[in-house]
């Protein structure tokens, strides 16, 4: 069975994989969901490439990008000699590599989030942008965020989506749900979806009012 979920979204992995195949470098393509660690579940595309050298990675990416939502776009790409094959000659998938999840060049023996030379410093525009901000980087461990980065190409998975509903429901006292989060993958698309600065700043003092409000009526 192909079909998988992800992210609260239920999948089918041959539609990816029907895609990357329509694609020139492309020769032989397999779409596996892993989750080599608990709470952490990715897309793995695991392809033999047309030709010898590099396959165009980015490329594909962006081609799948512009055909199929975020969640649907493997977040690593391995590149194989072959695929392994069954007796039968169809795609061993329980014999389709470990991706080597550990950063290249620079960031080699480093955490994932440590260190990321890829993200822009991002100047909030609003209150909210900046609290979500302050959420995701406490939660991922990293310094900077970009505005479009993913959160979930950036080391997010389902176990830190529970402390950021948390964290962004006690701060802002919003009925957040969890598939908004899965909805909204970057700290701009978010913070939109939040509201304007108006509407935090309002939210925080009618939550305040209220807190002051119950200890008067606790004291007297």
């Amino acid at each position: 069975d192909n079909q998988v979920k992800i992210r609260g979204y239920r999948i089918e992995l041959g539609e990816i994989e029907s895609l990357l195949r329509d694609e020139d470098s492309v020769a032989e393509v397999a779409v596996l969901l892993r989750e080599d660690v608990p709470g952490d579940q990715r897309l793995i595309a695991y392809i033999r490439a047309n030709e010898a050298g590099q396959l165009p990675i980015e490329e594909l990416k962006s081609a799948l990008a512009r055909q199929l939502p975020s969640f649907m776009v493997p977040a690593h790409f391995v590149q194989l000699q072959s695929l392994p094959l069954t007796p039968n000659g169809k795609v061993d998938r329980n014999a389709l590599p470990r991706p080597d999840y550990k950063p290249k060049g620079a960031n080699a023996g480093k955490a994932p989030n440590q260190d990321r030379q890829s993200a822009a410093a991002h100047t909030p525009a609003s209150e909210i942008e900046s609290l979500v901000l302050s959420v995701w980087k406490r939660a991922l461990g990293v310094g900077e965020i970009a505005a479009d980065e993913n959160f979930f190409d950036i080391g997010g998975h389902s176990l830190l989506v529970i402390q950021v509903l948390k964290d962004l429901r006690e701060q802002t006292g919003q009925r957040i749900q969890m598939t908004d989060l899965f909805r909204y993958t970057t700290v701009t698309a978010l913070a939109n979806f939040l509201g304007a600065d108006s509407t935090l700043v309002e939210t925080k003092r009618s939550t305040r009012a209220a807190a002051r409000k119950a200890r008067r009526n606790k004291r007297s």
